[in-house]
């Protein structure tokens, strides 16, 4: 890695552009994990070739259009006997890694296949996941059985059904087809290295113990909750033990991460592998600094001071700071009240303990020498909702409040026909290309709104749409808000897998 290939600005990269895909492949798993094994869980990378990567591809495109596998041609039996070809090679890996009833994660060197749980998830899953809640009649808990069991499902058992794992994923597919066609278009000078990437299963971690830690010039700047979705009560109060245990853990390998990332920025995550003091911590992953990855509660444009702690390498000593900037904001207004900040420092210099410097949750940076910011929330997140649980499309107990509400005044058989009539429409192809039309493809949470008014908007014009709606029996203000709620939900939903 070359150091002018680490000092690309981070703020400045197109979508979709060759710059980006180079900043992000400086960060695959390959150009870390050496050197960060023994604080990680043990992991296999396997290399796939050029036709591994577009059997691949052909197999998620013939899932997608439900393909009779009866009317297969030579190139189908060509892509089959390529996909069984990758499954030789994982099965190896994968014994190597643990016993089959244990099993493994599965992803890409580029990405994980996290958008697959919702769909993989079945309710008794889910319902598995909301008794260890004692069933709590609230949105958040609903919220956090649903992603819990969406991530457990992840874990695979054999070389099918981790190839199955990866040819189901949409995510998998993007990134798939991005790289072979920045190495068949000639534009990249990176050669050809993606991998599939097996790692133990650590049955201890989950995503609510799981945090996000923002390392700019060699020093933490922020950590936050990783999932900020939901609102983990067994967090708070334990603000002092979270920033000791992660920042010890971080210096214990800081010196072992590539000197590329270290003169720049990066972003790594850890898991508290349990609430006491004495639980182990494990170090997930390493991403890329700057907007190409999410910043949990903080926001990329308004935190920026906090997350770089006004250390830019990549920027002119001439240029001003953030004025040619203009990033997607993050609803930080929706949320702000149900976020605590605290701002930690070590209590001497060269130790590695540390004490809190504010008493209050005002967001927002402080004058401090090196202060450390972390974001928990404090409260439910009021972007989960009914249409936020319900997104999951699995039966879930709902809140006394929801079955008594007032929105409810229609018959079960008018709320079936028009669930029917809004699952015609609201369909993924459909909200991609909403996405692309009214917000470049960007999924921001700022968007959600923009994006759910074109959707109403077109289906509104759209011959189709009315003609289903009329043969049903249904006005269109009778449907228009469903239609607007279900666009917002599966907006929401992506922008928590992406």
């Amino acid at each position: 890695m070359e150091e002018g290939e680490a000092r690309t600005d981070p703020f400045q990269l197109r979508p979709h552009s060759p710059e980006k895909f180079h900043y992000l492949a400086l960060f695959d798993m390959q150009h870390w994990y050496g050197p960060l094994a023994r604080w990680t869980m043990s992991t296999r990378l396997v290399p796939i070739t050029i036709p591994q990567a577009q059997a691949l591809v052909w197999a998620f495109e013939r899932q997608r259009r439900d393909m009779d596998s009866t009317l297969e041609t030579t190139h189908d039996e060509e892509q089959n006997q390529l996909l069984l070809q990758l499954q030789a090679l994982l099965e190896p890996c994968m014994l190597e890694l643990g016993s089959r009833e244990q099993g493994v994660f599965v992803r890409l060197s580029t990405q994980s296949a996290k958008d697959v749980g919702r769909d993989k998830a079945s309710e008794y899953v889910v319902r598995q996941e909301y008794q260890k809640l004692g069933y709590a009649p609230d949105y958040n808990s609903q919220a956090i059985a649903l992603l819990n069991a969406a991530g457990s499902v992840m874990r695979v058992h054999t070389s099918e059904e981790a190839v199955a794992l990866l040819t189901s994923s949409d995510r998998i597919n993007r990134s798939l087809l991005h790289a072979l066609a920045q190495t068949t278009d000639g534009e990249s000078e990176l050669p050809w290295d993606m991998q599939i990437i097996i790692r133990s299963w650590v049955p201890g971690l989950t995503i609510g113990h799981e945090f996000r830690v923002f390392v700019c010039g060699g020093q933490v700047r922020a950590i936050s909750q990783y999932n900020e979705w939901c609102y983990y009560e067994e967090l708070l109060g334990r603000e002092a033990s979270i920033v000791n245990r992660i920042m010890n853990s971080f210096h214990s390998l800081s010196d072992s991460v590539p000197a590329a990332y270290t003169r720049t920025g990066y972003i790594i995550d850890f898991g508290l592998l349990g609430m006491e003091a004495t639980d182990d911590v494990v170090m997930v992953e390493i991403n890329p600094f700057g907007p190409v990855t999410g910043a949990a509660l903080f926001d990329w444009n308004t935190d920026r001071t906090i997350l770089t702690g006004g250390y830019e390498p990549w920027r002119n000593s001439d240029q001003p700071k953030g004025s040619e900037y203009n990033l997607p904001s993050h609803p930080l207004g929706e949320l702000s009240a149900s976020i605590s900040q605290t701002v930690w420092t070590p209590i001497h210099s060269g130790e590695h303990h540390y004490h809190q410097l504010t008493t209050n949750n005002e967001i927002g940076p402080i004058d401090h020498q090196h202060p450390i910011y972390l974001r928990l929330l404090s409260a439910p997140n009021p972007l989960v909702d009914y249409q936020f649980v319900s997104s999951f499309n699995i039966h879930i107990y709902l809140t006394e409040e929801d079955s008594d509400s007032d929105d409810q005044d229609t018959s079960d058989e008018y709320d079936e026909d028009v669930e029917k009539f809004v699952d015609m429409f609201i369909t993924p192809n459909r909200m991609q290309s909403a996405v692309d039309a009214a917000c470049g493809g960007r999924y921001v949470k700022t968007y959600i709104d923009k994006v759910a008014t074109y959707v109403v908007a077109s289906l509104k014009e759209d011959e189709e749409c009315n003609a289903e709606r009329k043969k049903a029996g249904l006005e269109w203000r009778q449907v228009e808000r469903s239609l607007e709620n279900s666009a917002k939900s599966w907006f929401r939903y992506k922008i928590a897998t992406l």
